[in-house]
């Protein structure tokens, strides 16, 4: 599935979805070994 929009915490094109939240995130804001963002890795929950 390809991921459109864009990320909810710099406004950069998007290329991951949290698993845990659903936000749109990008590479940077992304915690690629737990599929989640760096809102739900810290235990927050994302700014959507």
């Amino acid at each position: 599935m390809k991921v459109t929009g864009l990320c909810v915490y710099c406004g950069k094109p998007a290329t991951h979805t949290c698993s845990l939240c659903g936000a749109l995130v990008c590479d940077m804001h992304y915690n690629a070994d737990k599929g989640i963002c760096i809102a739900c890795a810290q235990g927050k929950k994302a700014k959507k």
